[in-house]
Formats: C-alpha cells, structure tokens, sequence
C-alpha cells in the first residue's frame, strides 16, 4: 500500500520541477573588428559562472546573441576558424538542427581535432584566424557587463598581432 501513496506523490514533486516559463534575459548585439576591419563569419560566446550565449558576425562584423541572456558580467571569446572546418560546419548545421553558432563551431573544431579520426591527406587543420587572447575561453582579455536592459553596442575592437 504505501508503494501506491508513495508513487503520485513522487510525480507531483517532479512535476513542480523545471520551469514552464523561460529564463528572462536581455538581448546583446553588437560589432567585431580586428586590424580595424569588421571580422566576418566569427562565433562569438559570452559566458558567466550561470549563463551563456553565441552568435555570428556577418560581413561587416555585426553580431546578436541567439537567445537572450540574464544582465551581468560576461568573459568573451571570439573565434574564427579558417580551412577544413567549413565542409564540417555546413555538414553539421544540416545535421544538429537547434545547435547554436557556438556549438556548431565547437563540434567542427572538435572533429577536425580528434586524434582518433583519421583525415583524408589532402584535408589540412583549421587554422584560428583570432589570437588566443581573443579566441580561447582561458586566456581571453575580453569582458563585458551587460545591463538590465541588454545593448546595441557591444562592441570589440581586436588585433591580430
């Protein structure tokens, strides 16, 4: 008998767990340049210690975060990958519907790297076309507090040497 008490009560309890309305966030846009000249096809990550969020830039370096993220202190990367990964990237954005700029970029930077995969001869590494004070989630120098109301100019003025 007490299975049979014990059993809805259970599911109630998971039913009230989870949130049926969305995190409320703000929307980020803004430019990437680097050597003074918009940095096209970039993925670009803002990530704090309870959130994060991606994008593209198009052609003249403009960039919005996918989804809205929560106001607060940001670390950023911005990567650009050059090369091999492009067949990668396409192929995977057909195949990971729902993946966004960030996890697209991060899966074909992954495979292209794998030891464990073999690479036709002819394929060459993607090459990071962003230094790694820029490019990689450790060592990167940029930072941005976004406000309660979210912005239009975060914007990053990078240099390639």
């Amino acid at each position: 008998m007490k299975k049979y008490v014990l059993m809805p009560l259970s599911l109630m309890l998971l039913a009230g767990c989870g949130s049926s309305t969305p995190s409320s966030g703000v929307e980020v846009s803004g430019i990437v340049m680097m050597d003074g000249q918009p940095l096209d096809a970039a993925d670009i990550t803002f990530i704090s210690d309870k959130s994060s969020g991606s994008g593209r830039t198009d052609a003249s370096g403009k960039f919005s975060l996918i989804q809205p993220v929560p106001a607060g202190s940001y670390r950023v990367v911005v990567s650009r990958l050059d090369g091999a990964t492009q067949p990668v990237m396409a192929a995977a954005a057909g195949a990971a519907e729902g993946l966004d700029a960030g996890q697209l970029s991060a899966m074909a930077f992954s495979a292209a790297n794998d030891p464990t995969r073999r690479k036709p001869a002819s394929q060459t590494a993607p090459k990071q076309m962003v230094p790694p004070i820029f490019s990689d989630p450790q060592q990167t120098t940029l930072s941005i507090e976004i406000p309660q109301d979210g912005t239009e100019s975060a914007d990053f003025q990078l240099t390639s040497g």
